[in-house]
């Protein structure tokens, strides 16, 4: 047995050649021995150069090495349609030499390094791959480019387009300047653990779609213009810029990290399983549609939309403008808007929010987890537009009006104090239930109501809008005040108070 093993060997050893390409055929055929020297076509064993012409690979083989592109005043083209594989010599395609692979459904597989060119149309890529600093790779075309069980390194100039699929923990590796101009769709074809790093590269995207299916690690993204979609992982290593008209957004199970921050008058959309968010300047529209949207450091924005999820603020976030529609706000941060808007049947505010400028309240019902609050600040206004309830459960900290509320459809308040020195403008009702409310004047104007149950007032005047007489009542105590009632106040020893009502 041991004999027939020494024998084998020996014939393959005897069957390695060198051999070189000569082109004497003038067919351009790899299947042709009359083109290489000696006249053998190459096979596994043997190792291969080609120092100039044009050589088309049609059939599946294999050889020992190959070395191409050698000659300065000469080119070396090798393009493979089918399976290559390359032994333990490896690939060298050097300054002079063009590797181009349109193997469809195939695979290349070697350790390769490319110092001159590579035109990858479409095929598999399998073991080692290295693109020179001085080298240029061209991925741009629409096709599917695949990588199995694959490393791949790109030092120098690389163009990137249509899809690019990654399969048994196969890693891409961008270390220099990268673009895309076209769509691209980067995929994790088989759930293993592979990595699209282009943490170290400069790369440039414009005019289409990037969608994101594997993990993905960018250093410095230059985003031209395009919308960019994430379902995996990403994270944006450098200062990520949106502009007008481009977006960027995430779904489903993606984690979006923005670690240096993002600027920009496009749109971020969020609306993946988690979002990591640090020093945002953002003069467009932020989106916050689902999953856990932390803001990690203080963070400023044009448009702040809340439509799902959980918003958690762990230090202020400054908004122009703040629509709060769905979803729940929390943390120690605060929400600092010039104008709010609040249209919701089903968000809970764990967090407070500030409106400098405006408020508006259309038809809603908004909940105040135990800290959650809304402040009005001095010289604001805010309008409820609609039929509005807030509620909360018992301690919490509610609304705070240091500037006008005008009520123009009915406000109910269950377990949410309203505090502050601020107006009460009514033409619509205000009930309120087993609360407090402390204001400096509430305005009545014709026909309206403010009134509750189990709840502690301090008003400094209630007044009627048209100078008429104001009706109130204290638990049994009814009486009319000329113009206004000053200094309304319910008596702290009375537990529960009594209910109460005014009305013009």
């Amino acid at each position: 047995m041991r004999a027939l093993t020494l024998l084998a060997l020996a014939a393959t050893i005897a069957n390695a050649a060198s051999i070189s390409w000569t082109g004497y055929a003038n067919d351009n055929q790899w299947t042709n021995k009359i083109n290489w020297s000696p006249d053998q076509v190459p096979g596994p064993n043997d190792d291969v150069t080609i120092n100039s012409g044009n050589v088309l690979c049609t059939i599946p083989t294999g050889v020992n090495s190959l070395n191409m592109g050698l000659l300065v005043e000469k080119t070396a083209n090798l393009t493979l349609f089918q399976a290559f594989a390359v032994g333990n010599g490896g690939m060298a395609v050097q300054e002079n030499g063009n590797l181009i692979i349109n193997t469809g459904l195939s695979m290349v597989f070697g350790q390769v390094t490319i110092g001159g060119t590579l035109n990858f149309v479409d095929g598999v890529l399998g073991g080692a791959w290295t693109v020179a600093p001085r080298a240029s790779a061209n991925l741009g075309n629409a096709n599917e480019k695949g990588f199995s069980a694959a490393t791949f390194v790109s030092q120098g100039q690389l163009s990137l387009g249509g899809v690019i699929v990654m399969n048994q923990s196969s890693t891409v590796t961008l270390q220099s300047a990268t673009s895309a101009n076209t769509n691209l769709f980067i995929q994790n074809g088989d759930n293993s653990q592979v990595m699209f790093d282009a943490s170290a590269a400069t790369f440039t995207f414009s005019t289409a779609v990037l969608q994101v299916q594997a993990p993905v690690k960018f250093g410095k993204f230059v985003l031209q213009s395009g919308n960019v979609s994430i379902l995996d992982s990403l994270t944006f290593a450098d200062s990520l810029n949106i502009p007008q008209g481009s977006y960027v957004t995430s779904a489903g199970t993606a984690a979006l990290n923005v670690s240096a921050g993002a600027t920009g008058a496009g749109v971020l959309t969020v609306a993946g399983k988690s979002s990591a968010l640090y020093g945002l300047s953002m003069s467009g529209y932020f989106n916050a549609l689902g999953g856990d949207v932390i803001f990690y450091t203080q963070s400023d924005l044009g448009i702040l939309t809340v439509e799902g999820g959980n918003v958690v603020m762990q230090e202020n976030v400054y908004p122009a403008q703040l629509n709060l529609l769905s979803g729940t706000t929390s943390g120690a941060g605060t929400l600092v808007a010039g104008n709010v808007l609040v249209d919701t049947k089903g968000l809970t505010l764990g967090s407070a929010v500030v409106a400098n400028a405006t408020a508006t309240l259309e038809q809603s019902v908004l909940t105040f987890g135990p800290v959650g609050s809304l402040k009005i600040d001095s010289g604001a206004t805010a309008t409820v537009l609609g039929q509005t309830m807030l509620t909360g459960g018992p301690g919490g900290k509610g609304v705070t009006n240091n500037g006008k509320i005008k009520v123009q459809a009915e406000l109910q308040l269950s377990n949410v104090p309203l505090m502050g020195s601020g107006s009460l403008d009514l033409s619509a009702g205000v009930t309120a239930q087993s609360t407090q409310v402390t204001q400096g004047v509430v305005s009545l104007s014709s026909g309206t109501r403010i009134s509750g149950q189990t709840t502690w007032v301090t008003l400094g005047a209630v007044k009627s809008a048209s100078g008429g007489a104001v009706s109130g009542k204290l638990g049994e105590y009814t009486f009319q005040c000329p113009g206004e009632c000053d200094h309304v106040v319910t008596p702290s020893s009375k537990i529960p108070p009594a209910p109460f009502s005014f009305s013009a």
